[in-house]
Parts: C-alpha cells; sequence; structure tokens
C-alpha cells in the first residue's frame, strides 16, 4: 500500500457480530469513492524553491515527479520545501501541482492547482501567519518515520525539541510581546497542545507496550494511518474529541437534523467537553474520537440506561453495542445518539474501529490516555508540559542569544 497508493484495513480481535459492520462500511466506501488510475503527480515551484522531501503513499520516479497506481480523496500528501534566498526575488512563491489519471470510466485527465505564497522578511510576520495544526501534522508525519530506525526516545525528544526550538527562536523575535504566558505566539496557541496529545498515543507513548498492551502490529497500522492523515486528523489524534451522549437533557437540540444555508441538512452537536477525566462521570456516556478510533465510554450507573435507549432493554451486553450505535431507528433519544456518532464518524475514514469500553475494564487505561490534559501513566499532565517547555524555551533562548 505505501507505493502501490492502497489501503490497510486493521481490526485487531475481529469478532464478526461487533466488527463486521465496520467491514461492510469500509468495503462500500472503498468500492464507491472516486479512484483514479495510473496517475502521476508533478510539483513544481518557483526558481529558488525545491521539492526536498515527500510523505504520503507513492513511488518517487524523479525529484518533482510521483507514481500513483492509485489515488484517492481519502489520502494526503504532505511536501517539504527547501529555499535560497539569493535566488528569491519577488514578495511570493508559486507551487504548482498536476495530477494526470485515468478515472473508472477510462478518461483520461489533468487536474492543476496552483497556489502562492507569500515570502517574509521578518520572523515575526512568519509567526504571525504560521499554522498549528499544519504543522504539528508535519512534524508528527516525519516522527512516525522516523519511529523505523531510531530509538522511541529519541524520537519523542525530536518531536518536542520542534516545540522548544520554535517558541525559543519566537521569545527572541521583536513580536515577543504579542504572545500567551509570555512565550507562545497566539497563531501557535494550540502547538504545545497538539505535541503533548502526540507524544500521549500509543505511537509515541513510552506506557504503549506495557500500559496499553500495545503490540507491533497496532504500531504499524497507526505508523500506516499517519502517513496519509489530514491536519485536521492529527490534530485530533494530539486533542481528542470529546461529545456527551448520555443523558441528552441538557442539550435539547444535539443529534436533532436541521437544514441550514442552501438547504443543507446537518446535525447539531452537543458542545464538547474538554479531555479531562472529570468528564467521565458514573452516571453518563461520552463519545473519545482520536481520529482513529472511536470509542463510546460508559460509566458503571449508565449501562442499564444507555443501553436501553439503544436497544430498548437494559439487559445486554455492551460489547456487542458498537453496531447499535451506528444502526438503528432514527426517533427518540437512541437516534439522537446514533446521529451524533454518524456525524463524528463520517468526517473521518469509513468503517475505522468502534468500541463500547464500560467504566473499570481492562481498556479504562486507554481511555484514561486520551484524557491528555490529566497525567496518565509516566505522561506530565498538560499544565506540567507547559511548565516544563516554558523552561525548557528559556535555556534554549538564552543559550542561542550567548
Amino acid at each position: 500500500a505505501k507505493y502501490s497508493g492502497g489501503d490497510l484495513l486493521y481490526n485487531p480481535n475481529f469478532v464478526i457480530a461487533r466488527d463486521g459492520h465496520l467491514l461492510v462500511e469500509s468495503m462500500k466506501r472503498m468500492l464507491g469513492r472516486e479512484t483514479g488510475w495510473e496517475a502521476v503527480m508533478r510539483i513544481r515551484a518557483s526558481q529558488g524553491v525545491r521539492c526536498k522531501t515527500f510523505h504520503g503513499r507513492f513511488f518517487l520516479k524523479s525529484t518533482d515527479l510521483l507514481a500513483l497506481p492509485s489515488v484517492d480523496p481519502d489520502k494526503s500528501f504532505a511536501v517539504e520545501f527547501d529555499y535560497d534566498d539569493s535566488l528569491l526575488e519577488s514578495t511570493v512563491f508559486c507551487v504548482q501541482i498536476a495530477l494526470l489519471y485515468t478515472t473508472s470510466a477510462g478518461e483520461r485527465r489533468i487536474r492543476v492547482h496552483t497556489i502562492t505564497i507569500p515570502i517574509v522578511s521578518g520572523v515575526g510576520e512568519l509567526f504571525a501567519n504560521a499554522d498549528a495544526s499544519a504543522t504539528a501534522s508535519m512534524v508528527a508525519r516525519v516522527a512516525a518515520e522516523n519511529l523505523k530506525d531510531k530509538r522511541l526516545e529519541d524520537v519523542r525528544k525530536s518531536l518536542s525539541d520542534t516545540a522548544v526550538n520554535a517558541l525559543a527562536v519566537h521569545k527572541q523575535s521583536d513580536m515577543k510581546h504579542q504572545s500567551i504566558l509570555g512565550f507562545i505566539p497566539e497563531s501557535l496557541s494550540l502547538y504545545p497542545l497538539y505535541i503533548q496529545g502526540l507524544l500521549k498515543t500509543p505511537l509515541f507513548s513510552r506506557d504503549a507496550f506495557g500500559l496499553f498492551g500495545f503490540r507491533m502490529d497496532d504500531k504499524s497500522a497507526l505508523m500506516h494511518h499517519m502517513n496519509v492523515a489530514t491536519s485536521a486528523m492529527t490534530t485530533v489524534m494530539g486533542y481528542p474529541t470529546v461529545l456527551p451522549l448520555y443523558p441528552l437533557e441538557d442539550f435539547p437540540e444535539a443529534g436533532v437534523y436541521t437544514e441550514g444555508e442552501n438547504r443543507v441538512v446537518a446535525v447539531t452537536l452537543p458542545p464538547a467537553l474538554p479531555a479531562m477525566k472529570a468528564c467521565l462521570r458514573s452516571n453518563s456516556a461520552v463519545m473519545i474520537d482520536d481520529g482513529i478510533t472511536t470509542i463510546i465510554w460508559v460509566g458503571l450507573d449508565a449501562i442499564a440506561g444507555f443501553s436501553e435507549i439503544l436497544v430498548g432493554t437494559a439487559e445486554t451486553d455492551l460489547y456487542s453495542l458498537g453496531g447499535a450505535c451506528v444502526y438503528g431507528d432514527s426517533d427518540g433519544e437512541g437516534g439522537r445518539v446514533r446521529a451524533i456518532i454518524r456525524n463524528v464518524r463520517g468526517l473521518k475514514r469509513a468503517g475505522a474501529p468502534l468500541l463500547v469500553v464500560p467504566s473499570g475494564t481492562n481498556l479504562q487505561a486507554r481511555v484514561d490516555a486520551l484524557m491528555v490534559e490529566e497525567r496518565s501513566g509516566t505522561q506530565m499532565s498538560y499544565v506540567e508540559y507547559l511548565l516544563d517547555l516554558q523552561s525548557k524555551v528559556r535555556r534554549r533562548a538564552g543559550s542561542v542569544k550567548n
């Protein structure tokens, strides 16, 4: 799949009654989506700028030409550029991407995208226009690829150092007064949160093989996923989406279909909760989505009520509720719960694993690790990470100045 542009489907401990609908979703998506065949993609840039490194699923034919046996909307590519100051003579540089492919109907087509990117003269302007999500996505891709031939601790350090080095440069710039906590530019206000969250994911966590029961197959699947993930999916891995599912009395509009502009029908989602253990109450059920797996966490006092609104009876095996969380009637509170789950899952790849996790089971450690603002295992809380980051930035900025 790395060179053919294909997919890797990974459903560990597959049980047909629980996971069968996920396999069906995946196959429907792969067979029904628009796909380009026998494609080649060329990326060109203005004088003084060149493509340095490509990330994604392709075969590199030359310095700027990628061979793509198949290409589809579920894959993304990332490119690192290098530049020569002496050859940059304009205030902008252009990047053009051309994709030549054959449709499933046999038509040969070409699609071209051209964008202009401004060139700034000062570090302050650079930080003012930085994109935290795209930056986190790029460094996560690089870190995932480095896991193939580097020690985990070295990869973790390099991932964390990207934040330290960038913020140290900002601290010395003329824009340092426009910052949060005195060292984080407003444009990158969420960047430390994303990096800290990524360090807690099973892919980069020290606790993956012990506390989470992680296996090498799990690691390989995550590396494969990171290779094609969009920036939005990567940031959700860094800071999971947490939404209340039960009870919904406080959110009467949640899970209700409404017609918006241009008659587009959308589902109203309940307000997102912070990724903290305080949100995991014994009388509630919440959805935790990290861009790869959807976890429905159910508190002990909510098991009977949550089961009843989904399948009509309190006497059921929660582990078999995965299908009922996606398929079923659209009426009542159960229908609203399904609408919320389907809406969030529809924003990522079809057939993504869905787990129903009762409180206190052997998967509780994995749920706790997704509460990225809290301390878990050997990982720091977000407040502790910020204090540690601030200390490192001060030392790094001081050493560079001296």
